[in-house]
């Protein structure tokens, strides 16, 4: 039970999406369609060592902490454009073009604190971070967007109901790519 008691770990998680769409029928045959999205996550850690562990042992042998928060943010929109028509009866067409595009943002923070008290509490350490008696050591990061843009289109044709033939396209572009290589 001491040795038990002598680590606290406590982690906090939270994601929230929330998606929308719209279809418009602008006139017979002509359809627009939009959907979008925004997504949010927040995770906090949180862990204590008393000074009886291991970990304290590596670090003058009194309490330690660390501290980990990770916040990500997504944003995606997509939009097309569908025309469903026939010329004479045999000649069925279906043509849609349209573009999509997601944002991912995220970053990173982690403290690292040593030299508590042994009196303090990990809930004591944490409302008090600075209380060691070494320096807290902070590492920050912004991770770099990732976006990407796309856009696309469709032609359907059949012809008596019978035979169909498609022909579609794509071009995606990514920031994940280096300069002068974020088409394809």
């Amino acid at each position: 039970a001491e040795q038990a008691a002598a680590y606290w770990r406590k982690k906090n998680q939270r994601n929230f999406q929330f998606n929308a769409s719209l279809d418009w029928n602008i006139v017979k045959g002509l359809t627009f369609h939009t959907e979008g999205g925004y997504g949010y996550s927040f995770s906090e850690l949180k862990n204590w060592w008393s000074d009886i562990t291991t970990n304290a042992s590596y670090e003058g042998g009194l309490p330690l902490a660390e501290w980990t928060k990770t916040n990500t943010k997504s944003v995606r929109e997509e939009a097309n454009l569908t025309y469903d028509f026939k010329l004479k009866k045999d000649h069925h067409f279906n043509v849609m073009i349209g573009q999509e595009y997601s944002n991912d943002m995220s970053d990173y923070t982690k403290m690292h604190g040593s030299g508590y008290s042994t009196a303090l509490t990990a809930e004591q350490v944490f409302n008090n971070f600075g209380k060691g008696t070494l320096t807290p050591i902070v590492s920050s990061y912004t991770y770099p967007d990732e976006r990407m843009l796309s856009f696309f289109g469709r032609i359907n044709y059949t012809y008596k109901d019978r035979y169909l033939a498609t022909i579609t396209a794509r071009e995606d572009g990514s920031s994940k790519f280096e300069d002068g290589h974020q088409w394809g």
